[in-house]
Protein backbone atom coordinates (compact mmCIF):
# COMPACT_ATOMS: atom_id res chain seq x y z
CA UNK A 1 0.00 0.00 0.00
CA UNK A 2 1.40 3.43 -0.95
CA UNK A 3 1.82 6.29 1.51
CA UNK A 4 -1.02 8.14 -0.20
CA UNK A 5 -3.37 5.17 0.15
CA UNK A 6 -2.25 4.67 3.73
CA UNK A 7 -2.93 8.34 4.58
CA UNK A 8 -6.36 8.20 2.90
CA UNK A 9 -7.22 5.03 4.83
CA UNK A 10 -6.12 6.66 8.09
CA UNK A 11 -8.22 9.79 7.35
CA UNK A 12 -11.26 7.56 6.77
CA UNK A 13 -10.57 5.76 10.05
CA UNK A 14 -10.33 9.09 11.88
CA UNK A 15 -13.60 10.30 10.33
CA UNK A 16 -15.35 7.05 11.29
CA UNK A 17 -13.99 7.28 14.81
CA UNK A 18 -15.14 10.91 15.13
CA UNK A 19 -18.64 9.89 14.07
CA UNK A 20 -18.59 7.02 16.57
CA UNK A 21 -17.51 9.29 19.45
CA UNK A 22 -20.00 11.99 18.45
CA UNK A 23 -22.75 9.39 18.26
CA UNK A 24 -21.93 7.92 21.65
CA UNK A 25 -21.77 11.42 23.14
CA UNK A 26 -25.22 12.32 21.84
CA UNK A 27 -26.63 8.99 23.01
CA UNK A 28 -25.05 9.45 26.44
CA UNK A 29 -26.60 12.91 26.78
CA UNK A 30 -30.01 12.25 25.23
CA UNK A 31 -30.44 8.50 24.99
CA UNK A 32 -30.71 6.31 21.91
CA UNK A 33 -34.18 7.41 20.84
CA UNK A 34 -33.61 11.16 21.14
CA UNK A 35 -30.25 10.90 19.34
CA UNK A 36 -32.00 9.15 16.44
CA UNK A 37 -34.53 12.01 16.34
CA UNK A 38 -31.66 14.49 16.07
CA UNK A 39 -30.11 12.50 13.20
CA UNK A 40 -33.48 12.28 11.43
CA UNK A 41 -33.91 16.04 11.82
CA UNK A 42 -30.45 16.65 10.34
CA UNK A 43 -31.14 14.40 7.39
CA UNK A 44 -34.59 15.85 6.66
CA UNK A 45 -33.71 19.53 7.12
CA UNK A 46 -30.05 19.68 6.12
CA UNK A 47 -29.60 16.57 3.94
CA UNK A 48 -26.87 15.63 6.40
CA UNK A 49 -26.28 11.98 7.13
CA UNK A 50 -24.44 10.90 10.27
CA UNK A 51 -21.43 9.66 8.29
CA UNK A 52 -21.07 13.09 6.62
CA UNK A 53 -20.73 15.05 9.87
CA UNK A 54 -16.89 15.16 9.97
CA UNK A 55 -16.79 16.80 6.53
CA UNK A 56 -19.83 19.02 7.09
CA UNK A 57 -19.33 20.04 10.69
CA UNK A 58 -20.61 23.59 10.20
CA UNK A 59 -23.95 22.32 8.91
CA UNK A 60 -24.13 19.93 11.85
CA UNK A 61 -23.53 22.78 14.31
CA UNK A 62 -26.16 24.95 12.60
CA UNK A 63 -28.68 22.13 12.65
CA UNK A 64 -27.94 21.29 16.27
CA UNK A 65 -28.41 24.93 17.28
CA UNK A 66 -31.61 25.21 15.30
CA UNK A 67 -32.97 22.02 16.85
CA UNK A 68 -31.80 22.57 20.44
CA UNK A 69 -31.55 26.37 20.54
CA UNK A 70 -29.33 27.53 23.42
CA UNK A 71 -29.06 23.97 24.74
CA UNK A 72 -26.83 23.18 21.77
CA UNK A 73 -23.87 24.95 23.39
CA UNK A 74 -23.91 22.57 26.35
CA UNK A 75 -24.14 19.57 24.03
CA UNK A 76 -21.34 20.87 21.80
CA UNK A 77 -19.01 21.32 24.75
CA UNK A 78 -19.79 17.88 26.17
CA UNK A 79 -19.19 16.24 22.78
CA UNK A 80 -15.94 18.16 22.25
CA UNK A 81 -14.64 17.19 25.68
CA UNK A 82 -15.41 13.57 24.92
CA UNK A 83 -13.74 13.74 21.50
CA UNK A 84 -10.57 15.31 22.85
CA UNK A 85 -10.43 12.91 25.81
CA UNK A 86 -10.83 9.91 23.50
CA UNK A 87 -7.56 10.91 21.82
CA UNK A 88 -5.78 11.55 25.12
CA UNK A 89 -5.93 15.30 24.63
CA UNK A 90 -7.13 17.94 27.04
CA UNK A 91 -9.98 20.15 25.91
CA UNK A 92 -9.22 23.79 26.64
CA UNK A 93 -11.77 26.52 26.03
CA UNK A 94 -10.46 29.34 23.87
CA UNK A 95 -11.80 32.82 23.35
CA UNK A 96 -13.61 33.32 20.04
CA UNK A 97 -13.51 29.58 19.25
CA UNK A 98 -16.65 27.91 17.97
CA UNK A 99 -17.60 24.24 17.67
CA UNK A 100 -16.12 23.88 14.20
CA UNK A 101 -12.89 25.65 15.27
CA UNK A 102 -12.32 23.07 17.99
CA UNK A 103 -13.27 20.26 15.65
CA UNK A 104 -10.89 21.48 12.93
CA UNK A 105 -8.13 21.90 15.51
CA UNK A 106 -8.61 18.31 16.60
CA UNK A 107 -8.52 17.11 12.99
CA UNK A 108 -5.28 19.07 12.40
CA UNK A 109 -3.70 17.51 15.49
CA UNK A 110 -4.72 14.04 14.37
CA UNK A 111 -3.55 14.68 10.82
CA UNK A 112 -0.13 15.80 12.04
CA UNK A 113 0.14 12.57 14.07
CA UNK A 114 -0.76 10.50 10.99
CA UNK A 115 1.73 12.29 8.76
CA UNK A 116 4.27 12.26 11.60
Amino acid sequence: MSNLENTATRKNEIAEFLVKILDSGLKEIFGEYAASIIYDYMERNFSLRKDEIPTRIEEFRKGLRKFLSTGAYVVEKAVLKRLYRSYGLEFEEKENYDFEDYFEELKRKLKSEVEG
